[in-house]
């Protein structure tokens, strides 16, 4: 048996030790990684300012918020589609392809900005409270709602006649919701200690 000097030992003893690191650190592991990277340009007017994305499984397309536009992109291939411009400060978007129809919250324009979904033109322009900021489609009322940052409060919209129908107040300064399906929205109100509120 060939004994170690204590040079030896520690060089084993290194050697042992980030062998059983590395073997942790694999079994450790989510499973998540980076496949691609997908360029999108730079923002409108130089400014790099990112928000909300939107999935749209039907189409495969992805719908980013970036700066004063919505960048439209195949989800599959990192293409760019196109994209919705000449906003001011966009933050959330709905998709409803029954109606062939986007919903845009712009923040700067205290408004939705209604889009067609194949031309990716603006057609309409919803006026809101201050600031609208997330903006969700809530399937148990079948109403849009967006979550008004400057004004505490919540636009309820008809996405059919695109027209405001009601006005909740909040309490507090809104930002994400969620709605259940069953006709509560939860949403988090970022100023307020009590920091979800529900909405029925």
């Amino acid at each position: 048996m060939k004994l170690l000097d204590a040079r030896q030992l520690a060089l084993a003893t290194v050697v042992l030790g980030v062998s059983l690191v590395g073997s942790f650190a694999a079994q450790s592991q989510s499973g998540y990684h980076l496949l691609k990277k997908y360029d999108l340009g730079a923002a409108p007017g130089g400014k790099e300012y990112w928000d909300y994305i939107t999935f749209d499984a039907s189409t495969r397309r992805l719908y980013i918020s970036h700066n004063t536009e919505v960048k439209v992109v195949d989800a599959d291939s990192g293409a760019i589609v196109g994209s919705v411009s000449d906003l001011k400060r966009v933050h959330g978007i709905v998709v409803m392809n029954d109606l062939g129809h986007g919903f845009i919250s712009d923040g700067g324009g205290d408004e939705v900005v209604v889009f067609d979904l194949k031309t990716l033109k603006p057609t309409g322009h919803i006026k809101t409270g201050g600031n609208p900021d997330c903006i969700i489609y809530d399937p148990a009322s079948k109403h849009i709602f967006a979550m008004n940052g400057k004004t505490n409060d919540a636009s309820v919209i008809d996405p059919v006649s695109e027209k405001v129908i009601a006005t909740i107040p909040i309490g507090g300064r809104p930002e994400y919701a969620v709605p259940d399906g069953h006709g509560t929205i939860y949403d988090n109100v970022e100023d307020k200690t009590k920091s979800w509120r529900l909405i029925r």
